[in-house]
């Protein structure tokens, strides 16, 4: 059975700044002569896609049933969903920075998030995570660049603007 147009677009959608600029079908059907000319290597590998999909989607949908609005989420909770879910990472150790002990650049379906760890004080070296949401891959690289020789400054100019709507 193909699904086409279920997808977890409004969950994004509700905390990510222009996630509709994300779109996308995630479940739509490969054409039929596609269909008949894949061998098992190829079938598996979309069964396993498909499976990591319905396991976000379910994700998502507990988590709007868990919540009650499902227009509202946790700061934590999307933490915890970034962190576990992610399709790719990247990280950058702030070493010298007065205020970041790091941050970590997480794609999600497509959709970029940076968790920054703040120093509470200089002996702070874990740091407490705040989440940016909707994070472009041209504003993390940036970062990354202009942050050597001010990593706080960097933090300001490329990823702060990007707050996630979450309480």
């Amino acid at each position: 059975m193909w699904i086409s147009t279920v997808h977890p677009r409004p969950f994004l959608s509700s905390f990510v700044p222009n996630a509709a600029n994300h779109s996308g079908e995630m479940f739509a059907a490969p054409h039929p002569a596609v269909r008949a000319s894949v061998g098992p290597v190829a079938v598996g590998k979309f069964k396993a896609s498909y499976m990591k999909q319905l396991q976000l989607l379910l994700i998502v949908l507990l988590m709007g049933c868990a919540s009650g609005n499902a227009q509202e989420y946790s700061c934590q909770e999307i933490f915890e969903f970034v962190t576990e879910n992610y399709d790719s990472r990247d990280n950058v150790s702030c070493i010298g920075s007065s205020m970041l002990v790091k941050a970590n650049y997480y794609k999600v379906d497509g959709v970029g998030f940076v968790v920054g760890y703040f120093k509470s004080n200089d002996y702070d070296f874990t740091g407490e995570p705040y989440i940016f949401c909707g994070v472009s891959s041209t504003a993390w690289s940036n970062f990354k660049i202009y942050g050597i020789s001010s990593w706080g400054k960097a933090f300001h100019t490329y990823i702060f603007d990007w707050k996630c709507d979450c309480y």
